[in-house]
């Protein structure tokens, strides 16, 4: 019979060994992923199992009929961070030494940093570039990007375009509270923020514009922060319009 004092050590070393499982699993799923992602070692998306592109790239944006396309606009793929801002100095770069300078930023991201986001968006503005939203980008070389999402911190940058244009209906944006998330991996805990950061971050961004619509954005930003970060919520057509999000 085993004696309660082997027991209770056993029952120690349980719950010891537990916790250091949960604290490695906390580093290697959430840790350390923030910390790639703000030192900007993530350069690529990853869009399918075999395929990865710069977060950066030049494009094609079209309807899904490609009847109305753009040629030739900047496109923004994947979640806003670090590695989002050096691939677009990488391209801008190249850009400005061909003389190939585009006026047209377009997106496909799923959100990301704040800090990185109104970077982002303060740059569109001072560079008066104009924003789209396509159902489909054609990328020389590389194939399309279609299920286009503009979500989370995306919306607030598109609305930094001189024009906003959209190319065809199916598209999703989505906004929500900012937050965060402890990922162990096996399991994922978002939460909102407590501090109001969002708000005085992309209120400044979307009032330092010279939209006439821009209190129309700013009520946009307020109605976002009732949605809980775990949630979502997806604009309808009805929501387009009354928040001004697209310009034609």
């Amino acid at each position: 019979m085993i004696s309660p004092k082997l027991l209770k050590k056993f029952f120690y070393q349980s719950i010891a060994l537990l916790i250091i499982l949960l604290v490695g699993l906390y580093f290697a799923c959430s840790v350390i992923p923030t910390i790639k992602a703000n030192f900007g070692f993530n350069e690529e998306v990853s869009i399918r199992d075999d395929v990865s592109l710069p977060k950066v790239l030049m494009a094609k944006a079209c309807d899904k009929n490609e009847e109305n396309c753009l040629d030739n606009v900047i496109l923004f793929a994947g979640i806003f961070d670090q590695g989002t801002e050096n691939s677009a100095s990488r391209l801008l770069e190249k850009l400005n030494q061909a003389d190939k300078f585009s006026h047209n930023v377009c997106f496909w991201s799923p959100g990301g940093s704040i800090d990185s986001a109104v970077r982002i968006g303060n740059w569109i503005k001072s560079n008066n570039l104009n924003t789209c939203l396509a159902e489909k980008y054609i990328i020389e070389g590389r194939g399309t990007l279609s299920g286009t999402h503009c979500n989370s911190a995306c919306p607030f940058v598109f609305l930094m375009g001189d024009t906003r244009t959209r190319l065809g209906d199916d598209l999703k944006l989505v906004v929500h509270h900012s937050g965060g998330k402890i990922d162990l991996c096996f399991a994922c805990w978002k939460f909102n923020s407590l501090n109001s950061t969002a708000y005085d971050d992309y209120s400044e961004m979307l009032l330092s514009s010279e939209h006439i619509d821009k209190e129309q954005h700013i009520e946009l930003l307020k109605y976002s922060l009732k949605t809980h970060f775990s949630d979502g919520k997806a604009l309808t057509k009805d929501d387009w319009r009354s928040y001004s999000i697209f310009t034609n």
